[in-house]
């Protein structure tokens, strides 16, 4: 990998660029033209975006549970009213009502543990401990969001604390025998809706505004040309996306014993790079991890023997795994003649995902230097940034949001053939573990007959390396269908 450009941004420079909509309550957010300026031109770009927090009789209120307006549902939809099955699926687009809900039809839960979790009271508490165990990264989070964005809101850290004591008694109703729950994902689903019962819709945006500077405008660089140059170029970029799919702040741990606790000089917590040339050294260790790991699916010879009319890749993290998934998005719009690719990102923030607004910030500054492919292919429509409709780090499909479902359904035209007459072949590529893992292991066998499913992550929790009889990092790259 070349050198990195020793070209360093500020917090408030970080700020200003990324994660706008909600700089205005920085004490120093317009402390220059210049950064009044871009956060302007930014904010045009939000158009989605709505926060409506108020102070009232000294008490933070929320205008409701969710930035859309509505109320996080228990699926993980953030506008449950637009919600509707992918249209992808089987049975999706039938009106038919008792064959959606079919044996056959799709479910999100995957086998192994989290098909147990409403009714094994040992397998609950297993995922309380790992829920638990983000505790830290959440509180030095917490802070790191409030000093670089909420300066003046003296209650934040404050709420963070009540949120917690709230959420830890939810997880340990959770572990309980009495719980009456459901899925992994409506517990995670709750989460989503408690933090904003505290004004606390974002807790990761200064770690992600952070990390998204860093990756699209220092290393997209760098590792696009490793794309381009390499005699395997759709190789390269699977083992960028797996090597970015490290950089997961619920599994801080497991990137700090890949990278090593000097990257992230002081408290490990904060899951923060503070230049470029830790970045470095910390994504060049998850490359040398995943060339040296095993791969519990390998599919990639498989992968590279298609070529693909149309691709949904739905992503995952913030920074360096964003920045995967969008050389991944080039790499595949460039294979095939013709291809249409949309990279989707949750609506609202859960965790470190990324959401569509930082999708959108992240791929506007990586294409100022790639205007070859990335802005021209934004331009010319091969490449379509899109909401998912979700606010949760799982994905439930039988859920999905009106963006993503009206694009499918304009590409998927007329019996799904192209104007020749010859069918489309689609792939959908599930980020991360808890959109292929945690959720949709076996998504391949409830799409319809021409489209694939890529499972693509690294394993980073015991949990998960448990219940897939594989090992902390192994990776997978698992292509499946319902042929």
């Amino acid at each position: 990998m070349e050198n990195f450009l020793h070209s360093e941004m500020t917090a408030p420079q970080i700020a200003a660029r990324y994660s706008t909509h909600a700089f205005a309550s920085t004490s120093c957010a317009f402390s220059s033209p210049k950064l009044k300026s871009r956060c302007c031109s930014h904010r045009r770009l939000n158009r989605r975006l709505n926060r409506r927090h108020l102070k009232r009789d000294g008490e933070f209120c929320c205008a409701s549970s969710s930035d859309t307006g509505e109320t996080i549902s228990e699926n993980g939809s953030a506008k449950p009213s637009e919600a509707s099955p992918f249209p992808l699926l089987l049975f999706a687009n039938d009106s038919a009502r008792e064959q959606l809900l079919s044996s056959s039809s799709y479910t999100h839960v995957s086998p192994g543990v989290c098909d147990a979790h409403a009714s094994d009271v040992a397998i609950r508490a297993a995922w309380v401990v790992l829920l638990r165990s983000q505790h830290p990264s959440h509180r030095a989070n917490a802070k790191r969001t409030k000093d670089m964005f909420h300066q003046e809101d003296e209650s934040f850290l404050e709420r963070y604390h009540e949120w917690e004591r709230k959420y830890d008694m939810f997880l340990s109703s959770v572990e309980s025998d009495a719980y009456q729950g459901g899925t992994l994902l409506n517990v995670v689903s709750e989460k989503e809706k408690l933090l904003r019962e505290y004004g606390l819709p974002d807790l990761f945006r200064a770690v992600k505004a952070s990390e998204n500077a860093l990756c699209s405008d220092v290393l997209f660089q760098s590792l696009r040309d490793d794309v381009d140059n390499s005699e395997d170029s759709l190789k390269s970029a699977i083992e960028i996306a797996l090597a970015g799919n490290l950089f997961d702040a619920g599994a801080a741990q497991a990137v700090q014993n890949v990278v090593g606790g000097s990257s992230f000089k002081g408290d490990s917590n904060k899951f923060a790079f503070k230049n470029s040339e830790d970045l470095q050294f910390a994504f060049e260790a998850s490359r040398k991890r995943v060339r040296n790991s095993e791969w519990l699916c390998d599919d990639l010879d498989e992968l590279r023997a298609n070529e693909y009319d149309r691709v949904c890749v739905f992503c995952d993290n913030a920074g360096a795994d964003v920045l995967g998934m969008t050389l991944l998005a080039r790499e595949l719009a460039k294979r095939t003649k013709g291809a249409k690719v949309a990279l989707v990102a949750n609506e609202l923030a859960a965790l470190n995902d990324v959401t569509i607004n930082e999708l959108e910030e992240f791929y506007q500054v990586c294409e100022q230097h790639d205007p070859e492919y990335l802005q021209l292919y934004r331009e010319n429509g091969k490449i379509a940034l899109l909401s998912s409709g979700q606010a949760s780090t799982l994905l439930n499909l039988n859920a999905t949001g009106k963006d993503i479902n009206d694009w499918v359904k304009r590409e998927d035209t007329v019996g799904g053939v192209d104007m020749e007459g010859k069918k489309l072949k689609w792939l959908v590529v599930l980020d991360g573990m808890g959109r292929s893992l945690e959720s949709n292991w076996e998504c391949g066998k409830y799409v319809q007959p021409h489209v694939d499913v890529l499972n693509l992550a690294m394993v980073k929790s015991e949990i998960n390396a448990k219940r897939l009889g594989a090992n902390v990092y192994d990776c997978v790259c698992k292509l499946s269908n319902s042929r």
